[in-house]
């Protein structure tokens, strides 16, 4: 998603994108029959796409296409050769992908961050290090240009302050027990940001601190609209079971803000709505639907 009106989504051979609030979708073929693995918007009529051609092997030959005209015509460009778990704009320039490469010894993998700040003209490598688990780092976001964090596989967790030219370690996330594959991650503020493991732990994290705020399955059947909001949004979802249910809203250190108790509901497709005042701040929000032992959760952030 771009922002609340612009929007795209792909499967391997074909995409869609929406300028209407997700109302209607204008589906586009690959670029040059190629087999989609990533898409991002970088502005509403700039569609990105980071492709592999047909037969080859997933970690080779990566492409990168461009399209400034909403996906009619195409740019190719070349793009270096790993496994690509996420590609990333924050404006119509700078983007990123993540992902690792096989260093030949056994399940050890090298984390790649690569950047590029002309649009997808060239890319150049910001991080590159080494892990001992056989998957790398899974997801990257950033605050502004300057502020990121990109989490994966092995408790990996890396923050930015200088735009990605420098990565500090955060070693909060290795712990005595286990260490948690990080699969999700949003940057809500300059030192803030919610990750969330392979096994749904959510922690509310900075350099220095890290709080668990709720164990939640990462089995999600939610739809909200419109994301990000002004005063209300619709939230569409599946009951697994006929069972009590209640909604949950928390803020950015955890705090439990708003209750809804919507009472016996039974299984299958349900809707309601949220209303929040001019009295809970513009920001991100945890949303948490507990039905029974159901639990699902998702990010809704509210505009100014």
């Amino acid at each position: 998603m771009y922002d609340e009106n612009h929007g795209v989504m792909k499967n391997q051979h074909y995409f869609a994108v929406s300028h209407d609030g997700f109302k209607t979708w204008k589906t586009f073929s690959a670029p040059n029959d190629s087999t989609i693995l990533k898409v991002d918007m970088a502005a509403p009529n700039s569609i990105c796409v980071v492709s592999r051609y047909l037969n080859d092997s997933p970690d080779y030959d990566k492409k990168f296409f461009r399209s400034d005209d909403g996906g009619n015509t195409w740019n190719e460009y070349e793009h270096p050769d790993y496994y690509i778990y996420q590609l990333m704009f924050i404006d119509s320039l700078t983007g990123f992908t993540v992902g690792d490469r096989n260093t030949g010894h056994g399940d050890e993998r090298y984390n790649l961050v690569y950047k590029t700040t002309d649009g997808g003209h060239s890319w150049f490598n910001v991080l590159d290090t080494e892990i001992y688990h056989s998957f790398g780092l899974q997801k990257v976001d950033y605050f502004d240009k300057d502020n990121g964090i990109t989490v994966g596989q092995f408790g990996s967790v890396f923050w930015t302050h200088d735009g990605g030219a420098s990565w500090v370690y955060d070693s909060n996330y290795i712990f005595w027990s286990h260490i948690p594959p990080m699969m999700n991650v949003c940057y809500i503020r300059r030192d803030r940001a919610i990750i969330a493991d392979f096994d749904g732990i959510i922690y509310i994290s900075s350099e220095d601190t890290t709080d668990v705020i709720e164990n939640i399955p990462n089995d999600n059947n939610i739809l909200l609209s419109p994301n990000p909001f002004s005063s209300s949004f619709n939230i569409d979802f599946t009951n697994n079971y006929s069972s009590i249910v209640s909604i949950d809203l928390y803020d950015i250190l955890g705090n439990n803000i708003y209750i809804k108790n919507i009472g016996f509901l039974d299984s299958g497709q349900h809707s309601t709505t949220i209303q929040l005042n001019d009295d809970y701040s513009p920001g991100c929000y945890l949303l948490v639907i507990r039905s029974g032992a159901d639990i699902q959760s998702m990010k809704v952030v509210k505009s100014e």
